[in-house]
């Protein structure tokens, strides 16, 4: 057995990537339960999947000039749908 000196980390080098590692993983459930609230104040999920929708969405309303979509928002129970304008439904991706 012998031991590689060159890659044995110091006890500030781990505590630093515990930092990092921490910091990210923070940073991610931040952006995971990510919520946005438009001038209508209707709330919307802004997590990564939810912004792809919210995008997905506005692609539908303007290919096929649609005014309303139902959404299910944040303020509202899961699986609940509720009438979104094209405009809020576009505020909410802007925010």
């Amino acid at each position: 057995m012998s031991i590689k000196w060159g890659t044995l980390k110091t006890a500030e080098q781990i505590e630093q990537e515990a930092a990092i590692a921490n910091f990210k993983s923070n940073r991610q459930s931040q952006l995971d339960s990510a919520i946005v609230t438009i001038s209508t104040g209707k709330s919307f999920d802004a997590d990564e999947k939810s912004i792809t929708r919210l995008h997905n969405a506005i692609t539908y309303i303007k290919e096929h000039n649609v005014a309303e979509i139902p959404w299910s928002t944040a303020d509202v129970d899961s699986g609940i749908m509720v009438t979104c304008s094209a405009d809020e439904i576009i505020e909410a991706h802007r925010l």
